[in-house]
């Protein structure tokens, strides 16, 4: 997963978390990695990537997206220098062309 990649959403789910906070986490669809396919007989289709946030403004974007949106993650540096979610941007809305 890199910065401003886009990605097809299919699926969202949204639960507290253990500090009573909203939570959201994305599916998407994504490309299997260069190394899984050269190791692979046989790759078919694509694999599902998924990407957490607590992040409260994040969250609320999440709740607008749709099923089959493009989207793009931005990222910032979070707890001992790990990538954390700080934006998501809809590249192209569902169902338009």
């Amino acid at each position: 997963m890199k910065a401003g990649e886009e990605y097809q959403v299919l699926g969202i789910r949204f639960a507290k978390a253990k500090d009573g906070s909203d939570s959201a986490l994305v599916y998407y669809a994504t490309p299997f990695e260069e190394w899984e396919v050269s190791a692979a007989q046989k790759v078919d289709g694509v694999k599902v990537g998924s990407e957490y946030t607590r992040d409260p403004d994040v969250v609320k974007k999440i709740q607008t997206l749709k099923l089959n949106d493009v989207i793009s993650f931005s990222y910032r540096k979070g707890f001992q220098g790990t990538a954390v979610v700080s934006g998501i941007t809809v590249v192209k809305a569902a169902g338009t062309k």
